[in-house]
């Protein structure tokens, strides 16, 4: 290989200039010798300074994937922790959960990047076991252990044969229509499953007439009310 001298010039402060020599003399090279590498190694970068690298994006995505599968672990320890308080209908410890649940959402909230959360909200819409135990929360508001351990003493049959009559009825009973709301908004199914119990047929008149496809809880209980009279 032929070289050939090449000058290269640069307008620098005194302070810059004194760094370059001492770094130089560090390696025991001229200033243009130790310049001259930085130049070879890194020439192909100018237009990727200050971007990450390829090393850094790869540990950025594992770290990503990693705080993902956090997450998704935390979310089922509390599940599986929501079904034992309502189980036992503790509702000291119920109480202390639904406020450790919205400290776990503010934590999710700040991590919004692009319009996007990095760690999922726990939303009562949408885990049948958090739904479960929004209502179970409500219902040990206003009403004491006598009304409240029948529906959750077997919290895991809700779950496991999708047979959600003692909540129905009970909501039916005693006027409870946001219960009503919460089951039918969270599926169709369990408001197919409350329109069988009362045998109400499909083709009732209002029954899917509405602009979700389902009634309130105000006018489901109208239509059963209306239709045992018939």
């Amino acid at each position: 290989m032929h070289y050939r001298n090449v000058t290269l010039s640069t307008r620098v402060s005194a302070a810059q200039k004194a760094e370059y020599v001492r770094l130089a003399a560090k390696y025991n090279v001229s200033v243009s010798e130790w310049a001259l590498t930085l130049i070879e190694h890194h020439k192909n970068d100018y237009g990727t300074i200050g971007e990450p690298t390829t090393k850094e994006v790869k540990l950025e995505r594992a770290l990503e994937l990693k705080n993902n599968e956090i997450q998704k672990l935390i979310v089922k320890i509390i599940s599986l922790y929501s079904i034992d308080l309502m189980r036992t209908c503790d509702g000291y410890n119920g109480g202390i959960l639904e406020t450790n649940i919205k400290r776990f959402n503010r934590v999710c909230n700040e991590t919004m990047n692009d319009g996007k959360y990095t760690m999922d909200l726990i939303k009562y819409d949408n885990n049948v076991v958090f739904l479960l135990f929004d209502i179970y929360r409500s219902v040990i508001k206003t009403d004491g252990l006598e009304e409240l351990t029948p529906l959750f003493v077997q919290v895991e049959l809700y779950l496991l044969y999708e047979d959600y009559t003692p909540l129905i009825e009970y909501a039916m009973k005693n006027n409870k229509l946001n219960i009503l709301d919460k089951l039918f908004k969270f599926s169709p199914l369990i408001y197919r499953f409350a329109l069988d119990l009362y045998n109400i047929p499909l083709n009732t008149p209002g029954v899917y007439q509405t602009r979700n496809g389902m009634m309130s809880g105000r006018k489901f209980v109208e239509l059963v009310k209306e239709y045992s009279e018939i």
